[in-house]
């Protein structure tokens, strides 16, 4: 899972309401990993100024060649469960199962909460 020799890196979840459907979604938020300097060229899970991940699409499993929903690593990854959890709450996650029983899968794995000067959470960051 952690790629040796990478500074560590502020990861969130976020909810969105789209009009899009996933693919034409994904290839939104490949645009914006492009205007922010993405390299595509680059070796998986490289460094990289920001990473969009469409993770689910409300209750859809999907499996093309260009996109799989839900995202086909997201339950090995608890920088991705935890905010989850916190966002959604406990739910089954189409296709692979509860949300806690892919967080509880997840032991050895380190997520620090960040926090502003009022204790209120800002973002997760794995270590």
């Amino acid at each position: 899972m952690e790629v040796p020799d990478q500074p560590d890196f502020i990861n969130a979840v976020v909810r969105v309401t789209t009009t899009l459907d996933p693919l034409p979604m994904l290839r939104c938020l490949l645009q914006i990993e492009g205007q922010f300097g993405r390299m595509r060229d680059r070796p998986r899970n490289s460094p990289r100024q920001l990473d969009l991940d469409l993770l689910l699409y409300g209750n859809e499993v999907l499996n093309s060649l260009e996109l799989t929903i839900p995202h086909p690593r997201m339950q090995q990854r608890l920088f991705v469960l935890q905010p989850l959890m916190e966002l959604e709450g406990n739910f089954e996650i189409p296709g692979i199962g509860s949300l806690i029983a892919c967080i509880n899968a997840c032991q050895g794995q380190r997520v620090t909460k960040l926090v502003d000067s009022d204790g209120k959470a800002i973002a997760s960051a794995d270590s």
